[in-house]
């Protein structure tokens, strides 16, 4: 039989709880932004990050800021909540409204803050990643 993996938990309680309020504030926004989708409030066609939300805290929690790059193609919203977006700009953005979010080419998922780079167009990623590793600032920006 298979030795068990020896489990070390780092976590405090304190933050477990704030990985599964971050995860639960995940679920709920990307329910309103499916309920606004079938409404017909958000144009073309929409991916949510419904069931996908752990992977979105997990993988930011262990990330360096200030060091790392974050670039998406599609399936976003949860990254910009985490990285300090604002919902409303969010909403706002994914229903053709002018908001601060809009900083990059316009299309579907374009949101952006002082953190990330996302692009509806997944080819646009490899290249913004090929990019990234250069440093190339106009492009890519770091986390904060």
């Amino acid at each position: 039989m298979a030795k068990q993996a020896v489990k070390n938990p780092t976590e405090t309680p304190a933050q477990l709880e704030q990985y599964y309020r971050d995860m639960l504030f995940i679920r709920h926004f990307e329910e309103k932004c499916n309920l606004a989708y079938r409404q017909g409030k958000v144009g073309g066609y929409m991916h949510t990050y419904i069931g996908m939300e752990a992977l979105a805290v997990g993988w930011l929690e262990s990330i360096k800021k200030g060091y790392d790059y974050v670039i998406t193609a599609y399936r976003d919203h949860a990254h910009a909540l985490l990285l300090g977006t604002d919902p409303t700009a969010i909403m706002a953005e994914l229903m053709g409204r002018k908001t601060p979010a809009e900083r990059v080419v316009q299309c579907t998922s374009s949101i952006l803050k002082e953190a990330f780079m996302a692009d509806g167009a997944s080819l646009a990623g490899i290249s913004r990643s090929a990019l990234a590793s250069h440093s190339h600032p106009s492009i890519v920006v770091k986390i904060a």
